[in-house]
């Protein structure tokens, strides 16, 4: 089988390790692209220590959603566990005015919230 994948020119893909980049390697690389960040709801020891890695972040909760905020920012996340559906649905609408999408984020795991940023801002799905 080997001989077959080296002669098909796929012994490398099979034999590549990929190096999985660490949580600072990828706050690293979401800050270089000086891309804006909006992220509503959340919990917020989590959203402290978030607002703490990345420089170009907004968090808000539900209670302190402000409309404008989706105008100002290149990306948009909802955090589904720690939102209101109203708001929810402010953000749905909003987004699709702005010729926006927005994305999830589910708990409160900042190495989850971290890669799920990453892979949306970076390109890596």
């Amino acid at each position: 089988i080997r001989d077959a994948q080296e002669s098909r020119g796929l012994g490398d893909v099979y034999n590549r390790q990929v190096k999985e980049l660490t949580l600072d390697e990828k706050v690293s690389e979401i800050n270089r692209t000086d891309k804006k960040i909006l992220i509503v709801g959340g919990h917020p020891a989590s959203n402290q220590k978030i607002e703490n890695m990345l420089d170009n972040v907004t968090l808000t909760s539900s209670d302190k959603f402000d409309d404008n905020l989706i105008w100002n920012n290149d990306f948009v996340f909802v955090n589904a566990s720690f939102i209101n559906h109203h708001t929810f649905y402010k953000v749905d609408t909003l987004t699709g005015k702005a010729g926006m999408k927005f994305d999830y984020l589910n708990g409160s795991n900042v190495d989850n919230i971290i890669d799920k940023i990453y892979k949306t801002i970076c390109g890596e799905v």
